[in-house]
């Protein structure tokens, strides 16, 4: 019997929330947990990030960094700009990085996908106008009037799972940034089937 070939990735991702996510759903991805917050500069956290990458010592097909932007000043083109430049001088192909900066946390990405949004809300004028805002606490708020408790590690996982970056990249710059260089074939990348009929 073909045994499915999976691509090998290495992923460097913060957050309990993302980190959870691609484990349960990824299993062929090598996660590195990765520490940010506002006392890491761009710099620091290219180098953080790099020498994980070296002290790895792994052949990926795929290097996927996914962080967020939190309150730095630097623009999340930045935060890409100095992990890549960082990674590359570590010896990582330049071809093979790819980078997620949310901006301003992942609760953005699922914020984006309106479509997934007006579902979950059951609110068909849902418009995603909170890219670079606190994303979590306008999940929870909007969670909240419906009487739901929003958890990261519980309803934050299950929704990234239900989004689609296809979608969010139509409302979010970050996810389009990312989708412009990583072309995998995998669900969560492409659009949903009856979205791509439409």
């Amino acid at each position: 019997m073909h045994q499915m070939q999976f691509p090998k990735v290495l992923a460097f991702v913060e957050g309990s929330m993302e980190r959870m996510f691609i484990n349960l759903n990824f299993h062929y991805v090598t996660v590195i947990p990765v520490a940010n917050g506002r006392s890491w500069s761009a710099s620091a956290m290219g180098r953080q990030i790099s020498s994980f990458y070296k002290a790895k010592n792994f052949n990926a097909d795929t290097i996927l960094v996914w962080i967020d932007r939190e309150s730095r000043q630097e623009t999340p083109a930045d935060l890409r700009d100095q992990i890549r430049e960082d990674l590359t001088t570590a010896g990582a192909p330049a071809e093979r990085i790819h980078i997620l900066v949310a901006d301003k946390m992942s609760e953005n990405i699922i914020l984006a996908d309106e479509c997934l949004m007006r579902t979950e809300l059951n609110d068909p004028g849902y418009v995603y106008e909170d890219e670079g805002k606190n994303g979590k606490h306008v999940l929870s708020s909007a969670f909240k009037e419906r009487g739901i408790d929003y958890k990261e590690t519980k309803s934050g996982v299950a929704l990234l799972k239900k989004c689609r970056l296809a979608e969010s990249a139509k409302k979010s710059p970050s996810v389009a940034a990312l989708l412009e260089t990583l072309t995998l074939p995998c669900w969560w990348l492409e659009p949903r089937p009856e979205e791509a009929a439409n």
